[in-house]
């Protein structure tokens, strides 16, 4: 069997069948919840996620609230432990910082509570009993994703010089880091006029970036030592992954995922069906947790004799990442 698969945003309108196929197999027939509960009036004013197979067929699904509350999340027996269940919290998660929610909450059965602490929720309140099957409450705060602004800049230069100076030391030396800052490390104002350039906004300011381009420039700021503004064909081309950097108080806690998810979405909807980069070697594990594959390394040339290593990575849009649950 194939690991492929392929998520979207689905209206409850057309798609309600395959989405209480999947929740029918899980919920009714194999935890014994009373048909008339599974479903509620809730579903025709959420949002749902849908994710099918190769073959098109439904395997997984959730749903997301206006209140922020997650629900149904459900995935068929058999693609369970291939980290369909993560791709789909991703795509909810992400989803609800892009609305503007900061703050998500959900009923959790109780056997499934690590694997939602692993994705940044906590537990709340005594344990309670939902359709025969004990639960917790979960909830979980994040900062707000937006498309970035002009404006955003110099906000923008600092996270960079923060994120490269503490997360890209253990990488590069001092002067290599200096070195390519402007030429690699940096945002190309292009992202952002083009509205493919995300951050994520917490109390204390930007703590997060990144974004993909419909343009041929692989990397680099406005100072890019070599860019090419002729727009990519979706039907031959990969869309480009672009200048993503985390404010290093802030690191490990998925900020780099959500972002890479809305990407992705953009990404698809934007008619390509595949996505490349050139990543430095502190962002290549990231990139290989989300399934992009390592192709070319070499080294980019900086001034004053220096160079930066490099790898070239690439995905398929639709393939999950290796197995996380």
């Amino acid at each position: 069997m194939t690991d492929w698969w392929k998520m979207d945003l689905v209206p409850w309108e057309t798609t309600s069948d395959d989405l209480l196929s999947v929740r029918h197999t899980v919920f009714v027939e194999e935890q014994g919840v009373p048909a008339e509960e599974e479903r509620d009036e809730h579903d025709a004013a959420s949002v749902h996620f849908l994710a099918r197979d190769a073959s098109g067929h439904p395997i997984g699904t959730a749903r997301l609230l206006g209140s922020g509350r997650i629900g149904r999340v459900a995935v068929l027996r058999e693609w369970r432990g291939r980290g369909l269940g993560r791709g789909l919290m991703a795509a909810v998660i992400a989803e609800a910082s892009r609305c503007g929610m900061t703050r998500l909450h959900l009923h959790a059965q109780v056997q499934t509570i690590p694997f939602y602490e692993s994705l940044g929720f906590v537990a709340c309140g005594e344990e309670f009993e939902e359709a025969g099957i004990l639960h917790r409450e979960m909830e979980r705060s994040g900062p707000l994703l937006r498309l970035a602004r002009l404006s955003d800049l110099e906000a923008l230069e600092s996270l960079i010089a923060h994120s490269v100076e503490i997360l890209q030391a253990g990488y590069y030396n001092e002067a290599q880091r200096m070195a390519a800052m402007g030429p690699v490390f940096g945002v190309d104002p292009a992202l952002i006029e083009d509205g493919t350039y995300w951050v994520a906004e917490g109390e204390d300011g930007l703590i997060a970036a990144g974004g993909w381009s419909r343009r041929k420039t692989l990397f680099g700021g406005k100072e890019s030592l070599v860019r090419e503004e002729t727009f990519l064909d979706p039907e031959v081309d990969p869309a480009r992954i672009r200048a993503f950097f985390v404010h290093p108080s802030h690191a490990r806690k998925g900020l780099g995922s959500a972002i890479l998810r809305v990407c992705e979405d953009e990404i698809l909807a934007a008619g390509f069906r595949e996505a490349t980069m050139v990543a430095t070697l502190a962002g290549e594990p990231l990139y290989t947790r989300h399934g992009y594959l390592a192709g070319e390394r070499y080294e980019i040339p900086l001034p004053q004799g220096l160079s930066l290593p490099v790898v070239r990575m690439g995905k398929r849009l639709g393939c999950p990442g290796p197995k996380t649950r």
